[in-house]
């Protein structure tokens, strides 16, 4: 097959493949949007889990307040002293022990629960801190390398099943006549580009999946 002068493309026209992999990298951004600020997401998520977290903290500091004054929150509760004399004398028929055991358990509880939710909390924010740091350099690389692929005009020729010599003549045939008629390239003119050549016709299809050969 003779030298083919395809045409006269940009580098995303050319580069088949690159172009392929640069579309499905925005729809991975957006996923990765959703995955920190979605409503379903890893954002919300820890949202709820700070709001469980305050509940937690803030029953700890009831219950403390409870141990150290068990008729405190009986006392803040009611607004008669009939009802405070009915309050008190139920607590007092409960046993101060027994709830002072009860509240003692409860503040345990609460500890707990705190502790477990802290943690989950540093995993969460550890794992936005990540994905975030994954999508700055991504939005980057996606924003510069569509820059590149958009670089243009370049010539693209195409050769197969022929001699290299006769490949080199066909060549310095084309080159010695100049190149158009689109984007035309005079003979005198400097240039630039790069050559691949392969002698494996299972090479050369594989690069026909990623290079435009045609």
């Amino acid at each position: 097959m003779a030298l083919n002068s395809i045409g006269s493309y940009n580098l995303g026209q050319i580069n088949l493949g690159l172009s392929a992999g640069l579309g499905l990298l925005n729809p991975l951004t957006a996923q990765l949007d959703l995955f920190l600020t979605g409503s379903f997401g890893f954002g919300a998520f820890m949202a709820d889990l700070q709001t469980q977290f305050s509940a937690a903290i803030a029953a700890q500091a009831s219950i403390s307040l409870q141990l150290g004054n068990p008729t405190l929150a009986i006392q803040m509760a009611i607004t008669s002293f009939g009802q405070m004399a009915a309050a008190l004398q139920a607590a007092l028929s409960f046993g101060a022990p027994a709830l002072s055991v009860q509240l003692s358990a409860q503040l345990a509880a609460t500890a707990a629960l705190a502790g477990t939710l802290q943690l989950k909390l540093g995993g969460i924010k550890a794992m936005l801190s990540g994905a975030a740091a994954v999508k700055l350099p991504a939005l980057q690389f996606i924003a510069d390398m569509g820059a590149s692929l958009s670089a243009g005009p370049i010539h693209l020729l195409s050769f197969s099943n022929d001699t290299l010599a006769a490949t080199g003549a066909n060549i310095a045939s084309l080159f010695n006549g100049g190149l158009g008629p689109s984007d035309p390239v005079a003979p005198g003119e400097a240039v630039y580009g790069v050559l691949l050549l392969t002698k494996d016709p299972t090479a050369f299809a594989a690069m026909s999946a990623i290079l435009r050969t045609s």
